[in-house]
């Protein structure tokens, strides 16, 4: 192979690794928008940018930086119970945290507002595969934008169409009101 095709080729090579690369520790980077999990919402958010005020470990009004007693973000029951506030608070108003320094960027507003619209779940919810019927049920599909947004909720049944590798195709979609 002569010398400018092979220095191409290894271009090629390198560049098309890094992109893989980068984009596989996109994923694992990612936030996933369910309270728990190593890249939950509690891990990627609460724990480093809220907690310091929002902990129930805390107590009195200097150890809490003045943030309410009982508005505790370190359990999945307060945190849940604070969701729509969370949201206005840290995404709409960018109000929280405080120290603009540890405000929410654009992927932890976007996970944050994904939690919410996903009713604020605490697992990731759950799929499965029914032998009996070759039938793969998931609770609920949701699609998202080049940016970020859920666009579409959906409620889908699919089937079986071929067992290596194992196909499934849609049977029945149903679209969903995103407001619910």
């Amino acid at each position: 192979m002569n010398k400018p095709l092979s220095l191409l080729l290894s271009f090629f090579i390198y560049t098309f690794s890094f992109s893989v690369t980068a984009q596989v520790n996109e994923l694992e980077d990612a936030i996933t928008p369910t309270y728990n999990g190593d890249n939950g919402i509690l891990e990627k958010i609460i724990r480093p940018k809220c907690l310091t005020c929002h902990s129930s470990q805390l107590s009195g009004e200097s150890a809490r930086n003045f943030a309410p007693e009982g508005v505790d973000f370190d359990t999945f029951e307060g945190a849940k119970q604070q969701g729509n506030d969370i949201v206005n608070q840290a995404v709409e108003f960018m109000r929280m945290p405080p120290n603009s320094a540890f405000r929410l960027n654009d992927d932890e507003k976007q996970a944050v507002k994904n939690w919410m619209m996903l009713g604020f779940p605490e697992e990731t919810m759950p799929t499965h595969y029914i032998v009996a019927d070759q039938t793969l049920i998931s609770p609920e599909v949701f699609i998202i934008n080049a940016d970020g947004n859920i666009t579409t909720k959906a409620v889908i049944d699919m089937g079986l169409v071929g067992s290596a590798p194992i196909r499934f195709e849609i049977q029945q979609l149903e679209v969903l009101d995103i407001s619910e």
